[in-house]
């Protein structure tokens, strides 16, 4: 035991040193370390245990530091010429493929065979990303074993924090234990790994690895932590076991959490407002569980969910307890009547200044500016055409360096690149010299990809008079039909309607509503989208109130000739409709965030600012958003 004393005391005053960080992470990231404090330190994986082929990244710790975000930090860890990604690390990223070399046969569990049947292959060799062995597979993240309802580029870090990159192999994260984009149960209860891979983590970081696996006690326990860490439907009894195991063999101290505090102990909400509250922990390197349990004394005036995020019901007082084991804080809450100018909604103005905020922080507009650049331009909000031409020019240089090919697997891709050039009123058939739109006359392809494939293929090809495909415009029309889940709606998969995917599929079918088999479907999905509608008039999604899903609707509303700011059957609770719920999200001076308390959020802007487009138009009489007929050259 005094070996493994001394083992410890040296693990727990080791701090990441830069010798260490310069040895294993790419160099700017290691410069970056050595020239300023970091924030703090995260444990980060990246797992493919859904395939049975362990890590691509071991768990390591990574320091963070002010402005970082996950995008960022996992573009450094796995290193630059490593991955591929849309976005970019400061908005919309999204890690669509991962460099893997590894040649093995997946051997993937059983419970997600039962689900999806056969397996494919890679759809590119040494790599590994979306559409890999399913059509619903793809890199998502967790942070505590919760998977965010925000993009890697809009969560910021937070000293402890564990996240793990993870591959799910089909059902959209259901066979992680997400929800499948809400549309699933998970197919498995899967296991809290987040204090096993932290303490794995910690091991992998130490100067001293070496010498701390030389203890045959130690690379026992180390070794079993892997095999269950890398088994995605371990038990948590078989995982605690191991956490205990390896604990023991490193004489991991205990370190007992005396008390908590809130970092508010008074604070005072208007009435249909959100603020968050958050727990410190003394000591903070507790060895403790820090779940935390959330109490309102009162829910008839205040409620609060499991992040801590207060929300103003009714006029009053009423108290915030939170509870982790034996401890508790708490927080009066105080919520004033709602003012009375709220009411007041000024959609022009907000237009202008999302235009004016859209133009000034995106100055050389490119490939996946797309839905900037159509708000923009179907606003009509005064920007100088060189903007436009700048655009189209970057656009075109990209199309000829990769040979017209934008993705060969996501036609996505080339539908949102087609709506944006017609509403520039520039000719997708002809981009430096390639036709774009032909990519969506191969039908098969466009729907591997799933019903989004299709959606978004019949509204480009519809976007714009001259591309004259009435009978692929038919077999999309019938796809997205036969999509349809019972008593109305759509979602990516399962069998329960998700907003965003229904408003999708109604922007896509609004042009051919005059048909009767349409316009049942059409009526179904609309009574759906009224029932999903909550009591404030926005959407839920992913387990959140956000603004992309109601922007959503609203679009799909305008496209249908329906006022979402007047149509009684989207008027919900005090006059509340969907417009006011996405004007909750708009931010003064421009822009929308993701969800509420949040910063301006680079999707949020892109989509709000388009739906207040579809809206403005429609009450002007103007074609709908998606009708660009009327772009001018």
């Amino acid at each position: 035991m005094k070996k493994q004393n001394k083992i410890m005391k040296t693990m727990v005053s080791v701090v990441v040193s830069s010798s260490m960080v310069l040895g294993s992470m790419p160099m700017a990231f290691a410069q970056k370390l050595q020239q300023e404090q970091p924030k703090g330190h995260v444990t980060m994986s990246v797992e493919k245990f859904t395939l049975g082929l362990g890590y691509v990244k071991e768990p390591i710790e990574v320091p963070f530091y002010e402005g970082d975000n996950v995008a960022y930090l996992v573009t450094k860890i796995i290193g630059e010429g490593n991955y591929k990604n849309t976005g970019n690390v400061d908005s919309s990223f999204y890690l669509s493929r991962i460099k893997d070399n590894d040649t093995r046969e997946p051997n993937v569990p059983q419970y997600i065979l039962d689900k999806c049947g056969d397996i494919t292959k890679r759809s590119t060799e040494n790599w590994l990303g979306e559409f890999d062995y399913t059509p619903m597979s793809g890199w998502m993240y967790c942070i505590n074993s919760e998977f965010p309802n925000v993009g890697a580029s809009g969560y910021t870090p937070k000293d402890g924090d564990v996240i793990r990159w993870q591959f799910t192999t089909y059902g959209y994260g259901a066979d992680i234990g997400g929800d499948g984009f809400g549309s699933s149960e998970p197919f498995i209860s899967v296991a809290n790994k987040d204090k096993l891979t932290a303490l794995v983590g910690k091991v992998n970081s130490q100067e001293n690895k070496a010498e701390l696996l030389a203890n045959s006690d130690v690379k026992v326990a180390y070794d079993e932590a892997y095999k269950v860490l890398e088994d995605v439907a371990v038990s948590q009894g078989n995982l605690n076991n191991a956490l205990e195991d390896l604990e023991l063999a490193l004489d991991t101290p205990n370190v007992e959490l005396q008390s908590i505090n809130l970092d508010k102990d008074k604070m005072t909400i208007e009435e249909g407002k959100k603020e968050s509250l958050k727990v410190k922990y003394n000591p903070e390197n507790t060895t403790e569980s820090k779940t935390v349990a959330w109490i309102s004394s009162d829910e008839k005036i205040a409620k609060v969910d499991k992040n801590g995020e207060v929300t103003g019901v009714k006029e009053g007082t009423a108290t915030i307890t939170a509870k982790v084991g034996d401890k508790t804080a708490t927080c009066i809450v105080t919520i004033s009547p709602k003012q009375a100018s709220e009411n007041k909604i000024d959609v022009k103005s907000a237009i202008n200044e999302t235009a004016a905020y859209q133009y000034k922080n995106n100055q050389n507009p490119q490939l996946y500016s797309e839905w900037d650049i159509l708000g923009l331009a179907r606003s009509g909000y005064n920007i100088p055409s060189s903007y436009y031409d700048t655009y189209y020019n970057n656009i075109v240089n990209k199309v000829k360096e990769v040979n017209g090919v934008l993705s060969d697997s996501k036609y996505t891709e080339y539908s949102r690149v087609i709506l944006a050039l017609n509403a520039i009123g520039k000719d997708a058939t002809n981009v430096g010299g390639y036709d774009l739109v032909k990519n969506l006359y191969d039908f098969d392809k466009v729907v591997s990809q799933g019903i989004n494939g299709a959606i978004f293929a019949l509204i480009a090809l519809d976007s714009k008079q001259g591309i004259n495909t009435n009978s692929l415009k038919g077999d999309y029309v019938d796809y997205i039909l036969d999509s349809e889940i019972q008593n109305g709606g759509w979602a990516l998969w399962g069998d329960k309607a998700d907003p965003d995917i229904t408003a999708m599929a109604l922007q896509a079918l609004a042009k051919y509503q005059d048909d009767s088999d349409v316009k049942s479907c059409i009526d179904r999905a609309v009574d759906a989208l009224s029932k999903m509608q909550n009591k404030n008039g926005g959407y839920e999604s992913w387990g959140s109130l956000n603004s992309e899903s109601v922007s959503q609707v609203i679009v799909a509303l305008t496209a249908l000739g329906i006022n979402p700011a007047t149509d009684s059957r989207f008027i919900k609770e005090d006059g509340k409709s969907a417009l006011s719920a996405l004007m909750e999200f708009y931010v003064e001076g421009g822009g929308f965030r993701h969800t509420m308390n949040t910063d301006v959020n680079g999707m949020g802007t892109e989509q709000g600012m388009y739906a207040l487009v579809a809206y403005d138009r429609l009450i002007n009489n103007q074609k709908p958003l998606y009708d660009m007929t009327d772009a001018v050259k």
